[in-house]
């Protein structure tokens, strides 16, 4: 195995899904290539959730697009975003042909982004050695439910392209829609688009959470372009 770059952070990624699902006493999700990270099992919660981990120094996660679709799990999820019922496809098995959906959940799953700020001065040639992990600290969550997380990417995407926000939010919505159902599969290529990444910071959860005002913070004209138009 190749001890590079790529590897060292997914040790970081790994030991944050460890530490959050220890303390919040849930699992890693064994899905987790196409679902959340972690998942409450029925011991620990009465009603389920699933969390996605953002872990990063300066309070700071990273969002991919193709990761957005987590949120939708059930029918109920599907029709309140895009105001019709999923499609139905036709399933093979043992006991023959049937009807069915992408979305046959019995229960709506509450979905969550956790960005999990790392306070230490690690860096990753540090972690070359066999449980280097162990000098990794973990710090405060910084906890949203996934629609925050999704207006979040579009107006960052919004601020960094110059695109329509609007036009952006629709574009995202029909991705969403795409990759729910299975239709997308250029995953490889899409992380090379600069665009399908954008950052999800901590300080933005905490300005929320405090309740500041923005108008007496020293924020760019483009940010209060973007707060003026969205409260159009």
């Amino acid at each position: 195995m190749k001890w590079g770059y790529k590897h060292k952070t997914g040790i970081i990624g790994a030991d944050a899904e460890y530490y959050a699902s220890r303390l919040f006493m849930m699992i890693k999700n064994p899905n987790g290539s196409r679902r959340p990270d972690l998942i409450s099992p029925e011991i620990s919660f009465d009603y389920p959730i699933s969390i996605e981990l953002k872990s990063g120094k300066g309070k700071k996660g990273v969002m991919v697009d193709y990761q957005l679709h987590y949120a939708l799990n059930t029918s109920e999820d599907y029709f309140e975003l895009f105001n019709k019922l999923p499609p139905k496809v036709v399933k093979e098995d043992l006991f023959g042909k049937k009807e069915s959906s992408f979305f046959d959940s019995e229960s709506r799953i509450p979905y969550y982004y956790d960005v999990l700020d790392r306070p230490d001065k690690i860096m990753s040639e540090d972690l070359s050695l066999p449980f280097s992990s162990i000098k990794l600290s973990w710090g405060d969550h910084h906890i949203v439910p996934n629609y925050f997380a999704f207006y979040n990417f579009a107006i960052r995407k919004h601020l960094r392209t110059g695109g329509d926000l609007k036009l952006i939010i629709q574009e995202l919505e029909e991705m969403i829609k795409l990759d729910a159902q299975g239709d997308c599969h250029d995953y490889k290529l899409r992380k090379e688009d600069a665009q399908s990444w954008q950052n999800l910071e901590g300080g933005d959860v905490l300005a929320v959470y405090h309740d500041l005002d923005f108008k007496k913070m020293d924020i760019s004209s483009q940010k209060k372009k973007v707060l003026n138009s969205d409260s159009d």
